[in-house]
């Protein structure tokens, strides 16, 4: 069975998604001047740290929103189901509810997930950019002083 991820991404609205490509430039940008050996001017780097943490307070906020939606409606779910048993007088086993109600909200957990992995980029990202503003990246101290040196 193939997996349409399209479906998915899909989910995620333009606005969010261009957010994305942005930590997506970034990380090139960071990375880029990295192996060229080119780092980028301290106003600069402070930019990319505002604009970057800015990032990570929209995903964060994104991430506990859905998050919060997932398990409310979860368990709503859960819930509903096993007061249907009840009033019906079945026997209620609890494992393949927890299966039909996670898939009831595989959607939104998609989009909890999604913003969760983008919050941790970004914050990669600010730890970066961070060291690379103080000069305690290790290989960027380095080649800074065996610059110096020649």
């Amino acid at each position: 069975m193939e997996i349409d991820t399209q479906q998915y991404e899909n989910l995620v609205p333009k606005d969010v998604q261009e957010k994305a490509k942005r930590l997506d430039e970034v990380d090139t940008l960071l990375m880029k001047s990295v192996l060229e050996r080119r780092f980028l001017p301290e106003e600069e780097l402070k930019y990319l740290l505002t604009e970057v943490t800015a990032l990570y307070s929209s995903f964060t906020k994104l991430h506990y929103t859905f998050y919060a939606i997932t398990q409310s409606e979860e368990t709503a779910f859960y819930k509903q189901k096993k007061d249907e048993f009840t009033a019906r007088g079945e026997k209620f086993v609890s494992a393949p509810v927890e299966r039909e109600a996670s898939y009831y909200v595989r959607t939104v957990e998609y989009l909890s997930t999604f913003y969760e992995g983008q919050m941790y980029r970004a914050e990669s990202l600010m730890n970066t950019t961070k060291r690379l503003m103080n000069g305690k990246d290790e290989k960027h101290t380095a080649w800074a002083e065996s610059k110096e040196e020649k």
